[in-house]
């Protein structure tokens, strides 16, 4: 089940396993450090779009970030960072509609 605390715990995993700070994956996502703050800790949820995002910037797959298992092959997770970023968009798009399709 979903729980918005243990992902942020993972995100914030993720981003001291880089040796980031807040602040600097802040800058990544063209964002304020607060945001990274309240997100990690489980008091701001997230849109799809972001959690595509964090996990194609961290090379871990969304259910990783949302449920905390790795059940999508890390092939399709590193196929997706390599897509440009103006098509990114239209590949989430895409996520979205089979998500939606198979719910």
């Amino acid at each position: 089940m979903y729980d918005s605390k243990k992902m942020g715990e993972r995100i914030r995993d993720l981003r001291k396993q880089k040796k980031m700070t807040q602040e600097q994956l802040a800058a990544v996502f063209k964002t304020e450090s607060s945001v990274i703050c309240k997100i990690e800790t489980g008091k701001q949820t997230i849109s799809i779009d972001y959690v595509v995002d964090i996990a194609s910037y961290f090379e871990v797959s969304i259910d990783y970030l949302i449920n905390g298992e790795n059940v999508i092959d890390n092939e399709i997770t590193t196929a997706f960072a390599k897509v440009p970023y103006c098509k990114k968009g239209l590949v989430k798009k895409l996520i979205i509609d089979l998500i939606n399709v198979s719910i």
